[in-house]
């Protein structure tokens, strides 16, 4: 019978249907279970109210369906208008899948938006792990480059001075009262400090390296002394001390040498007269950057002896008042200027 074959058809086809449409939420409701947006959970909603109501018209059209076989078997009068029923809630019915049809598409569109926005999240979390496992791994090897450069500069500080002495015992002599400096002196400063500082430069650079004069004096007061100053100038202590006012002209190589009117001037003289011969020194060298070297003069007057081990001690009182031509000395030291916020 053809009517039955178009309506047993369709009957199929809506069964096939609610098991699908069953299936796919079902798999929505899994994938999106705790982790689905507002928009989305209203969109779940909708469609379990549709279901509700799907599952009551299936188990209607269950009873129309039954109700016609039984007809078509008992030869009902009133089959006619059973099947006429049945066709309308089968209308009835797609009309409902139809607008589930819908809303499944809706939800399809939905997961496709969500699985790509899931997706987009999850390569943001990879790339984002990588570069954190590439930050830690550059922290660390900037680490290792920072102990190695600590070591480097902790070996370069630890060669930073170097003294050099100058004393009347190896030739070098000051006389008494002197401030002069001899041709043995004058060479043993080219020799020793001139060369030593060029060395030094390639290393560490000029602006780091700092060369400190200390000049020494032994304990016999200057009173009535004259003071011998470099060249043929000779001046009566009683009569002039002008170191006051003219110690730092010539420290800057102006100006006539000033008299020194005790040890602890006459010390000072000593060391700005080595000075001031080692920049003239530096300047006659080819090398330019010498002349940017800092070179500084102090003075320790009488103040501290040298001990039989080449090293230095504090005076005594008993040690003042004789001459003695080994506390008559200069000390050359060559320091190295740290490095600035090195750690």
């Amino acid at each position: 019978m053809n009517e039955d074959d178009g309506l047993l058809g369709p009957g199929t086809d809506l069964v096939v249907s609610l098991s699908a449409l069953m299936l796919v939420l079902l798999f929505m409701v899994i994938y999106f279970y705790g982790g689905a947006t507002g928009v989305f959970s209203a969109l779940l909603g909708e469609t379990d109210s549709q279901i509700k109501m799907l599952e009551d018209d299936k188990r209607k059209l269950e009873m129309l369906i039954n109700t016609y076989e039984r007809a078509s078997d008992d030869k009902d009068m009133e089959f006619g208008d059973r099947i006429r029923a049945l066709y309308k809630e089968i209308k009835r019915y797609i009309a409902k899948i139809t607008r589930l049809e819908r809303l499944i598409d809706t939800l399809n569109d939905n997961l496709g938006k969500y699985k790509k926005s899931y997706k987009e999240k999850e390569d943001e979390l990879a790339k984002s792990t990588t570069q954190v496992r590439n930050l830690e791994d550059l922290v660390a090897e900037l680490n290792r480059q920072m102990q190695k450069l600590q070591s480097i500069v902790a070996k370069y500080e630890s060669d930073s001075e170097e003294i050099i002495r100058f004393s009347e015992l190896d030739g070098n002599k000051f006389k008494s009262g002197s401030a002069e400096v001899n041709e043995i002196f004058r060479s043993r400063l080219r020799e020793e400090v001139v060369e030593k500082i060029k060395k030094l430069i390639p290393k560490y650079g000029a602006d780091r390296v700092i060369v400190e004069v200390f000049g020494f004096t032994d304990g016999v007061p200057m009173t009535n002394r004259i003071i011998r100053c470099p060249g043929s100038c000779q001046v009566d202590i009683d009569s002039m001390c002008n170191i006051d006012e003219t110690l730092v002209a010539f420290s800057r190589n102006n100006g006539e040498p000033p008299a020194a009117c005790s040890n602890v001037e006459l010390g000072k003289l000593r060391a700005d007269v080595v000075a001031k011969q080692l920049r003239q020194e530096l300047a006659n060298e080819e090398e330019p950057r010498l002349s940017h070297v800092s070179i500084f003069g102090y003075s320790a007057g009488q103040t501290i002896l040298p001990d039989d081990n080449r090293g230095l001690r504090l005076a005594s009182v008993g040690d003042d008042g004789q001459e003695d031509a080994r506390r008559r000395f200069v000390e050359v030291r060559l320091n190295i200027k740290p490095l600035v916020n090195q750690r």
